[in-house]
């Protein structure tokens, strides 16, 4: 089906640019596999991304702005597709644009959004996690989004909550909400009786998981949950039965935890790129208890694939924990339900060719 559909329609050179120096993370496998799948399309990708860490942000970075433009002249993409700018700065942009190339650009988390525009529980997790946000004033953010707007010709949102936001912003470039591509083609892998739930992010105050840790005191043993990350209460968590520490997992070690996990727990904000790894979660039939505070109730509904807490308390996620220790028969309910929902709405072909429309 992929061969054949790549025959009707002229193949595209597609040239992805983003800022991303580490690999094995949630964004930059997500980019990796946008590439492989255009390439079983007949289309030819092309990447071009910062390799030095050390490199400062700015509005304007002449030399990245000329490397951009000699890549495209020899490159000659038929569109460029830009993901996290950072130090690469709208001068990625302003040169394709120059260059009268088609701009794309794929807006994945809240960075652009100004401090009293933001989720309320997202706030802290913006300020302290290292993005735009930390470094740059309100004015500047105001300046790339000025710019943004005017070097783009569309910008791609994974959820509904980004899109409102950004099409707030957004004046000239088209704000179109295209959620990820997910494959549940695999198995979908059993759920053993004993299975732990999975906690996956930082292990701060603000991401809820001091209430997780509160919940999991009244639980008691009866309730183990795995906890994938670093943080400021680890020391804490240590010290609770029940709770295993795996430290700081890469995305594909990620991955490989939803196999043994029961389901997820998501007890307060999350970065919107963590979306990526709960669609994961839910292909492979796993419910998720999450909080509304963490605006992913498009994807989390209540009752029907998984629990959705309408406030960070600790007695609530308790019960819910408890509950689902005990059923067997309704964690497999809303982890089928789940993993139905990302095979109606996550469908990589149908959402390839959109993609693919929207290059075009």
């Amino acid at each position: 089906m992929v061969e054949s559909s790549a025959k009707a329609l002229a193949s595209l050179r597609i040239l992805h640019i983003s800022d991303h120096c580490d690999s094995n993370t949630a964004i930059e496998e997500h980019l990796f596999e946008l590439m492989r799948r255009s390439k079983l399309h007949g289309h030819v990708p092309g990447l071009l991304r910062n390799q030095d860490p050390t490199s400062s942000e700015s509005l304007w970075n002449k030399e990245h702005a000329n490397t951009i433009k000699k890549y495209i002249s020899s490159f000659k993409p038929d569109v460029v597709h830009a993901h996290k700018l950072g130090i690469l700065s709208p001068s990625a942009l302003m040169a394709a644009k120059q260059a009268g190339v088609k701009v794309v650009m794929s807006i994945h988390d809240f960075s652009y959004e100004l401090d009293g525009e933001l989720p309320r529980a997202s706030k802290n997790s913006y300020r302290t996690s290292g993005v735009m946000r930390s470094v740059i004033s309100s004015t500047k953010i105001c300046l790339l989004r000025q710019s943004i707007d005017k070097c783009c010709d569309s910008l791609l949102v994974p959820s509904e909550a980004l899109y409102e936001r950004t099409r707030s912003w957004a004046k000239h470039a088209k704000v179109l909400h295209v959620p990820y591509p997910v494959d549940c083609a695999a198995p979908q892998p059993d759920i053993d009786e004993a299975a732990p739930f999975l906690y996956a992010g930082d292990l701060e105050p603000h991401t809820g998981f001091g209430t997780l840790l509160d919940a999991q005191r009244q639980t008691g043993v009866a309730v183990q949950i795995l906890v994938a990350g670093e943080g400021s209460l680890s020391e804490e968590a240590r010290s609770i039965e029940g709770i295993t520490l795996l430290g700081k997992l890469g995305w594909t070690e990620l991955l490989n935890s939803i196999d043994n996990c029961r389901g997820l727990i998501l007890p307060g904000n999350t970065r919107e790129e963590r979306r990526l790894f709960l669609l994961q979660v839910m292909a492979k039939g796993r419910p998720v208890i999450a909080s509304t505070k963490a605006e992913l109730d498009d994807l989390v509904v209540d009752g029907v694939t998984g629990c959705l807490l309408p406030t960070i308390n600790a007695k609530a996620l308790a019960h819910n924990l408890e509950r689902l220790s005990q059923g067997g028969d309704e964690v497999h309910s809303l982890g089928n339900r789940a993993r139905q929902k990302v095979k109606d709405e996550n469908d990589p072909d149908l959402l390839d060719q959109r993609l693919f429309d929207i290059y075009r």
